[in-house]
Order: structure tokens, then C-alpha cells, then sequence
């Protein structure tokens, strides 16, 4: 599972790290360049982010982040490997940011302390950030990750209801809008609220079109998706579970409950 979660962060990483450097330090990077550094060759893991970013005073530096879905004893450990490898490929002033993303506690260690120095990284526990920090942003990357924050006692709810509107408002498809949803509905695992993201998403359902809702309009790989999802569509309407659809079709089972609840909407409204 922790592998999904990694897989949504890395996709959508690199349009916030900026974001996510300013809102979380005291730097104010104006351009950034993603490095790929070939770590991997020496240690088991790869790095989750690495960047080259220029400030507003025109210093250059390396950012590290990390995101953790649970508490690692030995993170202080992995970070100081990481640093020490970074640090000989670029020769640049390097920043570590470690951003726990797990419902427990943080619960990690943030430096090791050695006789003759003392190595530490910046440890955020994203709950401990409003989610408004987020939520208004204009890139919807960002306004997931609002799903993590902290709600300030604001009701779960009106929260997920927040961020559904706000998607919808910045995405210029449905497919895109769809694609937000999906990774907002693994990303509100981390937090137990999955049976919200369901309710609303089966609310939505009440005013769109679901045939056009899941369809892709360009391209031969759009429509070889479309006829995917129409396949699913039609197994589901002959009662086949979940999993079976999903093993057929290669599409994940959250997209296929996705899909089902739609198909219950649609039929409520005929």
C-alpha cells in the first residue's frame, strides 16, 4: 500500500515542491531544475525528490525530500547516507526535508549525534499544517495534499466537500477531474476517510453524465481506455464483484467502486 501512496507523491511532487519548500522553511525559491541523482547503484532506495532550486536573493542550494507514511526508526540513518552521496555528485548547499504523511503520531528521530559533529534534517508532520495552506492554491497537485493537513476542528466533511469543489474548479476535463479523485481517494486512506470521499463522489454523480463523465475523447490510448472503462461498465451492470472486474480489466479497484457508485447515481435519477 505504502507503495501507492509513494507513487501519487511522485507523480504530483514536482509541481509543489516550491510550494511545499516555501510554505515549510524560510527560502524563497523562484526556479527550480529536478535532479536525478543515480543513488540507487549504492543504496537499496532511491531518493523520493531531489532538486536544484534558485532563490529570491540568487543563492543556489539542493533540496531532499522525503515522504514517510509511517514512523522509521533508522530514518535519521538513511537520510545521513543520502546527504553524504548528494552532496559529493553537486557540491551545492543541500537542505532535507522529510514530510510525514502517517495518521499515528510522529514518532522519528531527526538527527544523529556524533563525537566530533551532530547531522539533522527538517522532520514536518503534515497534520500539523491547516489545510487552508493548500487549499486555495491553483494547482490541483496542491489542493491534495490538503486532505492530509490539519482541519483546525473544521467538520471531515465540509473539508472533502472543499477540495472536491476545488478540483472541479481547476480541472479542464473530466478525465483530469476523475484522475484528482482517484489519487485524493488513496491519499484519504492515510486519514480514514475514504467512506467521505465516497459520499461525495456518489454525490457528484447526481449531475454528471456518466458516459461522458468517463470518457476519453482523444487520442488511440484515450480510446482504448474508454473501451476499458465501458467494459467495466458493463460487467458491473451484471453484477460481477469488484475484484473480478478489476482482474479483467487491469483497472484499479478503487477507479471500479468509482465507477459502480456512479452507476448507482445514474440509475436513482432515470
Amino acid at each position: 500500500m505504502a507503495q501507492e501512496y509513494d507513487k501519487i507523491i511522485k507523480e504530483n511532487l514536482e509541481k509543489v515542491v516550491l510550494q511545499l519548500i516555501r510554505k515549510t522553511t524560510h527560502i524563497d525559491p523562484i526556479k527550480g531544475e529536478v535532479l536525478y541523482p543515480e543513488l540507487h547503484y549504492t543504496i537499496e532506495r532511491e531518493a523520493d525528490f531531489v532538486e536544484k532550486i534558485t532563490t529570491n536573493d540568487n543563492k543556489t542550494l539542493v533540496f531532499h525530500i522525503e515522504f514517510q507514511t509511517a514512523n522509521d526508526k533508522s530514518i535519521a540513518d538513511r537520510m545521513f547516507v543520502y546527504a553524504g552521496l548528494i552532496y559529493k555528485i553537486y557540491r551545492l548547499p543541500l537542505r532535507q526535508i522529510v514530510f510525514y504523511i502517517g495518521n499515528d503520531p510522529v514518532n522519528m528521530p531527526n538527527k544523529l549525534s556524533m563525537p566530533t559533529f551532530e547531522y539533522n534534517f527538517q522532520l514536518i508532520d503534515l497534520q500539523s499544517i491547516s489545510y487552508k495552506e493548500f487549499i486555495h492554491s491553483n494547482i490541483p497537485e496542491e489542493v491534495l495534499l490538503a486532505i492530509l493537513c490539519n482541519f483546525g476542528g473544521v467538520d471531515p466533511e465540509m473539508v472533502v466537500e472543499e477540495i472536491f469543489s476545488k478540483l472541479r474548479s481547476l480541472q479542464d476535463s473530466n478525465l483530469n477531474f476523475q484522475r484528482s479523485v482517484r489519487q485524493l481517494d488513496m491519499l484519504s486512506l492515510l486519514r480514514n476517510l475514504q467512506p467521505l470521499i465516497l459520499k461525495q463522489e456518489q454525490k457528484m454523480a447526481l449531475t454528471l453524465d456518466i458516459k461522458q463523465d468517463l470518457r476519453y475523447k482523444q487520442g488511440a490510448e484515450q480510446g482504448a481506455e474508454e473501451k476499458t472503462i465501458e467494459i467495466a461498465l458493463e460487467m458491473l451492470k451484471k453484477g460481477l464483484d469488484n475484484e473480478l472486474v478489476s482482474e479483467i480489466t487491469k483497472l484499479p479497484i478503487g477507479q471500479i467502486e468509482t465507477i459502480r457508485l456512479q452507476l448507482k447515481a445514474a440509475d436513482k435519477n432515470k
